[in-house]
This record gives structure tokens, C-alpha cells and sequence, in this order.
């Protein structure tokens, strides 16, 4: 159909070399939220019009915290590269990896200022499937955070699904994300909960898998 998707290659690059060192991708947290600045809102600041990233969120206790920033924050650079976008700010914090220094530049009432986030490792917290319900037991599910690194992520993710248990019986595998269940969509483990329950004989799971979407129907 003509349509491209496409990542910067540097980021590509920082993927690859992770893959290569330690067999897996370790994304660092920084703990904030941020929006792309509109006239409007450098307006609303006090501040010229010029491309940034606004913070809308810092997470208690995060490494952004620690250091200092704060919501209304407007980033302009990070890591040395100029921030257009909330994207832009995104990209940037996905290529750190834990330990690493992430130097910001901001602007907070106008002043120009910079400081230095320490990439903190994110802390996952899971659930084992079989407290949900026992058609899922053997796969472990991410408690979601109100954070999310992307926009686009959404559902529940499966962490791990053990061999030769009932989830992976059924078709479950690591890097699924749920959906939906019983055609309802899910963004908790409370409505997960909840919609498992609307039909006790069966249940019938949205999984997105990679690029993929499908249906798994278990009874």
C-alpha cells in the first residue's frame, strides 16, 4: 500500500549492541510525562514559541524527581540533541539505558537551565496468571504503571509464560499483550478480572503478538 514504518538508527544501534552484550534490551526510567509545546502553551508560560517537550507528570520518588524537574518544565535538549516533540523527548529516554546520565536543558519561568537524571532501572511489577484465573496459570502478567514509555502501548503485557502449563497449553507466549477479553478492552488487572468473569465457560482473549493481532479463544 506504499506506507513505510521506520525507528532513528541510532536507536537501532543502541538496541543492537544491547542485544549483542546482554541478550535482551534494558530500558532505563526516568519517570516522567511530557506533551509536545503548542504557541498556546509557551504563551500560557510566558515563554517565545520554540519547539520542546512539556512536562505534564513527574512520578513520586522517580529518578526525575530526585533530580529536580518538575511539571511545566519545558525540555529543549537532551543528551545534546534538540527536542522538537514529546516524541523527540521519548526517543531520546529509550536510547538511555540504566546507569547511564541523561542531561537535560529546560526552561522554568522563562530561565534557561539544565541538570543531569541518573536512568534509574524501572521496577516491574507482575502478577501470576492463575490469581486472575486458573485457565491462565503459568503466565505471568505486568501490573501496568501510569507511566507508560510509549503512547501506544496498551493492555496487559505477559511477561513469561512457563512450558508445559495451562497458558502455555493454550497458546500463550511471552511478548503477548492483551487486548481484550470477552470482547471487552482491558488496560488493568481489575477489569481484567472483571471481564473474565462475564463468561465462566469460556474466554476469549485480543492478543497482540508483534505486529500481529488475533483471537484465542479458551474454554
Amino acid at each position: 500500500m506504499g506506507i513505510g514504518f521506520a525507528i532513528p538508527v541510532q536507536m537501532a544501534q543502541r538496541i543492537m549492541a544491547q542485544l549483542v552484550e546482554y541478550g535482551q534490551v534494558s530500558r532505563g526510567l526516568l519517570g516522567l510525562q511530557a506533551q509536545t509545546l503548542t504557541p498556546e502553551l509557551a504563551q500560557a508560560f510566558g515563554i517565545p514559541n520554540q519547539p520542546g517537550a512539556v512536562i505534564t507528570q513527574v512520578e513520586a520518588d522517580s529518578a526525575a524527581e530526585r533530580a529536580g524537574l518538575v511539571a511545566s518544565d519545558v525540555v529543549i535538549e537532551a543528551n545534546g540533541s534538540p527536542i522538537q516533540s514529546a516524541m523527540d523527548l521519548r526517543n531520546a529516554a529509550g536510547m538511555a539505558r540504566v546507569g547511564d546520565k541523561f542531561k537535560i536543558v529546560f526552561l522554568r519561568d522563562g530561565e534557561k537551565k539544565s541538570l543531569v537524571v541518573p536512568v534509574a532501572k524501572p521496577t516491574v511489577t507482575a502478577v501470576e496468571g492463575a490469581e486472575v484465573d486458573e485457565r491462565l496459570s503459568g503466565a505471568v502478567l505486568e501490573i501496568p504503571n501510569a507511566e507508560r514509555d510509549s503512547e501506544q502501548a496498551k493492555g496487559i503485557a505477559i511477561l513469561a509464560v512457563r512450558e508445559n502449563t495451562t497458558a502455555w497449553r493454550v497458546g500463550l507466549r511471552a511478548g503477548d499483550r492483551i487486548l481484550m477479553v470477552n470482547k471487552k478492552p482491558v488496560q488493568t488487572i481489575e477489569e481484567l478480572v472483571r471481564n473474565v468473569r462475564l463468561k465462566k465457560i469460556q474466554m476469549l482473549l485480543n492478543i497482540q503478538r508483534g505486529g500481529e493481532i488475533l483471537f484465542l479463544l479458551i474454554r
